[in-house]
């Protein structure tokens, strides 16, 4: 049973419209469990996006602390539309789920008539890709986020599609704006959206050349601008090139490698047959047979692996630096299925297999489910931080290194022990950069006492008696810290407490709080 001969007559087609569109849904209804299944989690690093929002809403500026200006968020664009929610009277929680629902949505109704856009591609294999999407554990967590990694996730996956589709309109300007345009907003939804711009510009800069046109023209001239304009803004406004983030998080030594590959063979296990079939198929010669116009697919798949290798990785779970790039993996297994097997039996079988084996990578995978499960840090995190702002003063400074929800909540200054929202710490030369965890690596604790926090709190959200991240070791051997601070314990229901550090009365600084603590010192 051959797929490429027309059916006979009376059969039904492979391509059918029930066929297609029964795939599709069931790639969104595979989706839509797994989000009400992940509906109780968000990263707490999304709600440094939403106190950026809050202020620049309020007036304040892009400001993470009200006076200073520190770029400590990934996404300007998410901010900005975060922002633009508050002002419509929607919380920043509820907006940023909806858009990242909404997002996920669009990215796996896109990819289902991706034929639409790539020539060679059937429906009935766009369909089949949606249906690999919808039950790959490293895309569909993240709508109930409350990160930007949807919106980015959609981007790529468009402007990768109108970029393919233009090729064949190469002598209109149109096509190339739009192109250019798409990918400005990529950039801003995400520094790594340069990677698909660079890429991109760089075949069209290639294919102007070869064909003597002005496409790479109208391609750069709204990516340019927007980037530029961008650019320029953050050198004026933040005084730096790269997003604070950048330089709290990554570093130049060798071991930041290893630990990338170590990332990205982590990832190897859930996208297993995803990736494998690809390779089978590029390996073979199959795909460029098949899909002679189509290289571009798997290019930017690798682009995005050899980045995610060089940065060190990530600390997230669900392998947020690869979940860009999912839509497009699954369409280029789907494709590559199609070009190994010989049957529709087989087809069908082996997409069975991929499903199933997704559904049980998003099950079971320790750094899907594991790490989604029992990532707590954001719902303690939001009673820590409304106690704080209930039982603090206004002007009450606190060191944390739990930088979304404490500071989102507790409408307090806050000194980010970690570095994400702190220029001084971010900026810190540390001679063991990336041999440790992702994104936990730099601190400075002298500093931290220069700034006299009123609280310091250990550990995570609910804080800790003893030093857990590096950052809390080296406060802990500084006899300052030993000689200004007391550990109080503070319950925060009939169960649970949480741990913080406050500075001792008589010791040249502001008091901890206004109004009874409730606390036990310990």
């Amino acid at each position: 049973m051959s797929l490429d001969p027309r059916p006979a007559e009376g059969a039904s087609r492979p391509d059918s419209p029930v066929l297609c569109w029964g795939l599709i849904l069931a790639g969104v209804a595979a989706f839509s469990v797994h989000s009400i299944l992940v509906r109780n989690w968000m990263l707490d690093d999304a709600f440094i996006f939403f106190r950026y929002a809050e202020n620049l809403a309020l007036g304040r500026g892009l400001v993470f602390n009200p006076g200073e200006r520190v770029e400590g968020y990934t996404s300007v664009l998410w901010v900005v539309l975060m922002a633009a929610g508050s002002k419509l009277g929607l919380g920043p929680v509820l907006f940023s789920r909806l858009l990242g629902v909404l997002s996920s949505l669009g990215a796996l109704l896109l990819l289902g008539h991706s034929h639409r856009f790539l020539k060679g591609v059937s429906p009935v294999q766009a369909a089949a890709g949606t249906l690999l999407l919808g039950t790959l554990g490293m895309f569909t967590p993240w709508a109930m986020s409350g990160m930007e990694v949807s919106l980015v996730t959609l981007l790529v996956l468009l402007s990768v599609l109108l970029y393919v589709r233009a090729r064949e309109q190469a002598g209109r300007p149109g096509p190339w704006l739009l192109v250019g345009l798409v990918l400005g907003l990529l950039v801003l939804a995400r520094p790594e959206g340069l990677l698909v711009a660079a890429l991109l510009s760089v075949s069209r800069l290639v294919a102007s050349i070869r064909r003597r046109n002005l496409s790479v023209v109208w391609l750069g001239l709204p990516l340019v601008a927007v980037v530029g304009l961008h650019l320029g803004w953050r050198i004026w406004y933040y005084g730096h090139p790269l997003p604070n983030t950048f330089y709290a998080k990554v570093g130049t030594r060798a071991a930041q490698l290893v630990r990338g590959i170590e990332y990205l063979g982590r990832f190897g296990i859930p996208a297993f047959l995803l990736a494998g079939s690809g390779l089978a198929s590029i390996a073979t010669g199959r795909w460029f047979r098949r899909y002679p116009g189509l290289g571009l697919l798997p290019l930017v798949v690798l682009v995005f692996a050899l980045y995610s290798v060089a940065v060190g990785g990530d600390c997230m779970p669900a392998f947020r630096f690869m979940a860009p790039v999912m839509p497009v993996l699954a369409l280029v297994a789907a494709l590559s299925v199609w070009s190994l097997a010989r049957s529709t039996k087989a087809v069908l079988l082996v997409l069975a297999v991929f499903v199933l084996y997704n559904l049980a990578q998003t099950r079971f995978n320790p750094d899907i489910h594991n790490r989604i499960a029992e990532d707590r840090v954001a719902f303690w995190g939001k009673r820590v931080g409304l106690w704080f702002r209930q039982n603090t003063s206004e002007d009450a400074v606190i060191a944390t290194n739990t930088a979304g929800t404490i500071p989102y909540y507790s409408r307090r200054r806050i000194v980010d022990m970690l570095g994400a929202t702190d220029a001084h710490i971010a900026h810190r030369r540390m001679p063991d950069m990336g041999t440790g965890w992702p994104g936990h690596e730099k601190y400075d604790g002298s500093y931290v006492l220069l700034r006299e926090p009123d609280c310091i709190q250990l550990g995570s959200s609910l804080g800790s008696l003893a030093p857990f991240f590096p950052s809390d070791s080296e406060l802990w051997q500084m006899p300052a810290f030993r000689r200004n601070y007391r550990p109080v314990l503070h319950r925060l229901d009939s169960a649970s407490v949480f741990v913080v550090f406050e500075r001792k009365q008589g010791t040249g600084s502001r008091r901890p709080g206004g109004r009874s603590h409730h606390g036990t010192e310990r």
